[in-house]
């Protein structure tokens, strides 16, 4: 909550927690689902690719065996119906942002949450993704909301001391060190005028 206050104190200063969406304004005009996207697992993927799937007829592989290596990312490629090779297609941390941003949009679709003027979504990503990847991201995104009739305008990804904000049609990029210092310039400066008025 401090990040997006710290980013914009005018749009953010009266947010307060509470549920469905987990943070929102005082007059009820922006509403942000906060999420983790979850670290990725290399080694349970590649197990369950060469323990399932490798050197298998296509017939005798579980469709959910495929659809959950797709979900993490992983391309199986077959030749004369035997599995012989796998890849990732999108960056493989990728799609799990992307699943995380299609969670999101089922639930806010869902007519179980409370819809403002401004939906935001705020995702706490535990994989460090290069800025190229996070363009990459914002493209998906905005085609995958594209199927929905509620969508995200903002989206921020926050990984270690950086913070990507998804707009319509731009990426931000902030870094959480430099906008920390605002912060304590901000407070400082507070502290120095309230000492002027003594």
């Amino acid at each position: 909550m401090l990040v997006l206050i710290d980013y914009s104190p005018e749009k953010y200063s009266s947010l307060k927690q509470v549920e469905m969406p987990d943070l929102q304004t005082n007059e009820k005009n922006i509403g942000i689902e906060v999420t983790i996207s979850p670290q990725l697992n290399e080694f349970f993927r590649n197990d369950v690719y060469n323990t399932r799937i490798k050197g298998k007829n296509k017939n005798d592989i579980k469709p959910e065996d495929l659809k959950y290596l797709k979900k993490l990312g992983m391309d199986v490629y077959f030749k004369n119906e035997k599995a012989i090779g796998n890849s990732y297609g999108i960056n493989h941390s990728l799609s799990f942002l992307l699943n995380t941003l299609n969670t999101k949009l089922k639930r806010i679709n869902s007519g179980d949450y409370s819809i403002f003027k401004e939906n935001n979504l705020y995702i706490f990503s535990t994989n460090n993704h290069m800025e190229h990847e996070i363009d990459l991201y914002s493209e998906k995104a905005i085609e995958l909301q594209k199927s929905y009739d509620i969508t995200f305008d903002e989206i921020y990804i926050n990984q270690d001391d950086d913070l990507y904000i998804l707009l319509k049609n731009e990426t931000q990029h902030i870094n959480l060190q430099h906008l920390s210092l605002i912060r304590y310039k901000r407070e400082a400066l507070k502290y120095s005028q309230s000492l002027q008025l003594r």
